[in-house]
């Protein structure tokens, strides 16, 4: 699948995605987990990399000071853009495009976080050191996603990644120079199947820290 395809779904996908109550409510969950196990009180400003509607950055708001929300998809930024307004949000920053959106280019973060995204990138390596090096010292890097799972998730057709096994991916992290690794069990996403059967993905949260 080409990025603009990628692009294209996901703007098609974005007037109906928060009114999925499973997407507010894993939201919810995972900012939750984040506030359990990331100190928050030392993030003055953090990045949502794949934002979407920013449904997580919604939900962490009142524990960081600003959080840029980056989207390749319009779409989704839009559906953002007119949350933030309609509840006169300060500290959200909606932007539309990729890690070379002139409006990021001299940023540092105490945080990077990122839910659902990473299986949708072709090759993630060089993604992790770039995110290395936008990452204060002591700063953190929270991944949320799937564990390896046999393709069903997405279907046929799909040519990201099927998954992660945690542990390849913490190393991946510790070669782009981060210190130390955690990850644990997050969530489960229910999922209706192309074979039209109901079936469980487990999801993880991994927490890395420069």
């Amino acid at each position: 699948m080409k990025n603009q395809e990628r692009e294209e779904s996901f703007d098609q996908k974005a007037q109906k995605w928060d009114s999925d109550p499973e997407k507010l409510e894993r939201a919810r969950l995972v900012a939750a987990k984040m506030k359990a196990i990331v100190p928050l009180h030392k993030v003055n400003q953090a990045l949502d990399f794949g934002t979407g509607t920013g449904l997580l950055s919604m939900a962490l708001k009142e524990q960081i000071h600003k959080i840029d929300c980056l989207d390749t998809s319009e779409g989704m930024i839009q559906v953002l853009k007119e949350k933030i307004k309609q509840q006169n949000i300060r500290n959200l920053v909606p932007l539309h495009g990729d890690l070379s959106h002139p409006a990021i280019q001299d940023q540092y973060y105490d945080l990077i976080f990122t839910m659902m995204v990473l299986h949708h990138v072709d090759n993630v390596q060089p993604l992790l050191t770039d995110f290395y090096g936008r990452i204060n010292p002591h700063g953190y890097l929270c991944v949320i996603d799937l564990f390896k799972e046999d393709g069903s998730f997405h279907g046929a057709g799909f040519q990201g990644k099927h998954g992660f096994d945690p542990k390849e991916l913490s190393c991946q992290l510790l070669e782009a120079g981060f210190s130390s690794v955690e990850y644990s069990h997050c969530l489960d996403i229910s999922k209706i199947t192309l074979s039209g059967q109901s079936k469980l993905f487990p999801v993880f949260i991994l927490i890395a820290e420069k």
